[in-house]
């Protein structure tokens, strides 16, 4: 299934395939999510990828990405990849997998074309070898960003104490086998479940437990799932901002009223103040548009 050429590195399929995501974003419209089978297929396939490549991939599932995002990537790959001809069967091995529709105007997108039409002739040979030399010997380009927007979101939500671990435990773990954002949103509420409620409320029939599965409806699998994060996490102190900010960009919607809805319905413990139910109002506030 597409197997990549052997001479790229795992950084380079991986940054080379998340640009596929980007001209499936930018080619196939509202047929978009339809474009990814063949993609994933071969995500799954790729043997060079790590679990950390695939999670990074994942993330380009999530939305549009931004034209900075289209232009690190691509710079990146070129970066990797100075070789025109290895550009070239790079870029062919990309387009095999995008499925056959989008061939064509994939291999005719800015992001790409360069690579694939043979190289301009340069009229002054001496200038040129001058100018590629003063490239290779400067150092990284100072506008193009370290990582993508979403990339470094994501770092900053494994940074988070306690989250790469669980992160780690439940990404596609069975039964669920959820994906980066799904999992992200688990652990998010967990961690704000564990800020807010004493240990014992993740114990069996508790209140809490009780309250997950019949006002916020997850499945029992998940109660137990975000029981035993809560437990796990307790031991971390958060920021109501920093929980205010993760429910907002990685928990759905629906899922994310829910929380805030039982996060308002509580009363002043040693837990809560009004300043923590405050942050979480206005999340909810920020995002009822969705």
């Amino acid at each position: 299934m597409n197997a990549p050429p052997a001479e790229f590195s795992a950084e380079t399929l991986r940054l080379t395939l998340c640009l596929g995501y980007c001209l499936a974003w930018e080619i196939a419209g509202k047929a978009t999510h339809q474009s990814w089978r063949k993609l994933r297929q071969v995500v799954d396939a790729c043997q060079a990828l790590t679990p950390q490549d695939i999670r990074l991939i994942e993330l380009y599932e999530e939305s549009r990405p931004t034209v900075n995002e289209e232009r690190f990537l691509a710079r990146r790959v070129e970066r990797l990849v100075p070789s025109h001809g290895s550009r070239q069967r790079l870029a062919k091995w990309l387009l095999s997998c995008l499925p056959g529709d989008m061939e064509l105007s994939a291999a005719r997108h800015p992001l790409i074309r360069d690579w694939i039409s043979p190289p301009k002739k340069r009229g002054n040979t001496r200038l040129f070898y001058r100018t590629a030399h003063h490239r290779r010997s400067s150092g990284p380009d100072e506008r193009l960003p370290v990582e993508s927007e979403r990339e470094e979101d994501f770092a900053q939500f494994l940074a988070m104490p306690g989250f790469e671990k669980a992160f780690e435990d439940y990404w596609h773990a069975g039964p669920r086998n959820r994906k980066n954002r799904e999992t992200r949103g688990l652990v998010t509420i967990a961690a704000i479940l564990s800020h807010f409620f004493p240990p014992e409320q993740f114990e069996k029939h508790s209140a809490l437990r009780k309250t997950l599965k019949v006002d916020c409806h997850f499945s029992d699998v998940t109660v137990d799932e975000l029981s035993a994060i809560g437990l796990q996490l307790e031991s971390n102190w958060y920021q109501s901002t920093d929980l205010a900010y993760r429910l907002m960009v990685d928990v759905r919607p629906s899922d994310r009223t829910h929380v805030v809805d039982l996060l308002l319905a509580l009363e002043d413990d040693e837990r809560t103040t009004k300043v923590d139910r405050q942050t979480f109002h206005e999340v909810l506030s920020l995002t009822s548009s969705d």
